[in-house]
């Protein structure tokens, strides 16, 4: 393309910001195509962003449709708005909305909480998910993507690239090997692995003992124990609210072991974020697990956040 042709696009971008008042009049259009549309053009127009975001987040309160609410979370992943997009992935009742803005997160914000939910969305496709603007064919391929794409700006602040294998580890590297190594679900995954070989991880290795060579690097020995795997599975769902998930992943861990809550780094987390997970469907079962938790230290209790049903819940039972 010619510099002309660069000014040509230039002027016709910079009069097309002339009809942002307009852009914004019709996000309170009746009419919901109207309203989608012009989210979809607002989210192609970068350098409106600040008085954008605040647009969008109002549209985003009262707009009921799926598709709409997921464009309007790729449109505030554009414009790197992370706060939002994480109230969007804690609370939002669409699991396809939720995964957009996981995806968005992983660009904008990485951070190794996002790595479970968007391990949750590369094992099933969301049916409605394609159809929603900023979205790929399918939701399990968006995530997968996000996902190498997080795990490798983990890897990049504490490894330099490099083509020969690494045989010593910094402090730092050690820490956020260790984080992945409990993480089970992503060693089997190529194209994750691949990621670890560009740091000078895995090579020369077979795939039996790609994650055991990490875990020398260590300087830890693997121990099989996937009720620990399954607790740690259920609390990184019970963090981002994806509560029937953690539910699950919970109650398998405790019926392999019931005694696993004891094997985790801090038991008072864990039993905090159980009691978290089953506030809403089983009162009882969620306060036991509250004051085991309250039993270990005390200070728990400030991590309840006001918006969780256990807040509501405590109260009720005059805790």
């Amino acid at each position: 393309m010619k510099h002309g042709d660069f000014q040509g696009l230039n002027q016709i971008y910079r009069k097309s910001l002339k009809g942002k008042d307009l852009l914004y009049k019709l996000l309170n259009d009746g009419e919901p195509s109207i309203r989608g549309g012009a989210v979809s053009v607002i989210a192609a127009m970068p350098t409106i962003a600040e008085s954008s975001i605040p647009k969008l987040e109002t549209l985003l309160k009262q707009e009921e449709i799926n598709w709409i609410r997921g464009g309007i979370a790729f449109a505030l992943g554009e414009f790197g708005a992370s706060t939002t997009l994480e109230k969007i992935l804690t609370s939002d009742e669409c699991l396809a909305v939720r995964c957009i803005a996981a995806c968005q997160l992983a660009r904008i914000a990485p951070q190794e909480s996002l790595i479970e939910p968007l391990l949750l969305f590369t094992r099933q496709p969301i049916d409605e998910y394609q159809y929603f603007f900023g979205a790929g064919l399918r939701s399990t391929d968006d995530a997968a993507f996000a996902l190498s794409g997080l795990i490798k700006t983990l890897l990049s602040e504490v490894f330099e690239e490099r083509e020969q294998p690494l045989t010593k580890l910094t402090n730092s590297q050690k820490l956020v090997l260790s984080h992945l190594l409990v993480i089970g679900e992503i060693w089997s995954m190529p194209n994750l692995l691949k990621i670890f070989s560009t740091y000078g991880l895995l090579d020369g290795c077979s795939n039996l003992n790609k994650k055991v060579l990490c875990a020398k690097l260590v300087g830890i020995e693997l121990t099989p124990d996937d009720a620990l795997k399954e607790v740690r599975r259920g609390m990184g769902l019970a963090k981002m609210n994806f509560l029937p998930h953690a539910r699950e992943s919970l109650l398998k861990a405790i019926e392999m072991d019931a005694t696993v809550f004891e094997r985790v780094p801090t038991p008072e987390e864990g039993w905090l974020l159980y009691a978290k997970a089953f506030a809403e469907c089983n009162p009882q079962q969620a306060v036991t697990a509250f004051r085991r938790a309250y039993l270990i230290n005390p200070a728990i209790e400030r991590q309840v956040a006001p918006n969780w049903c256990l807040a509501n819940l405590l109260q009720e039972y005059d805790f």
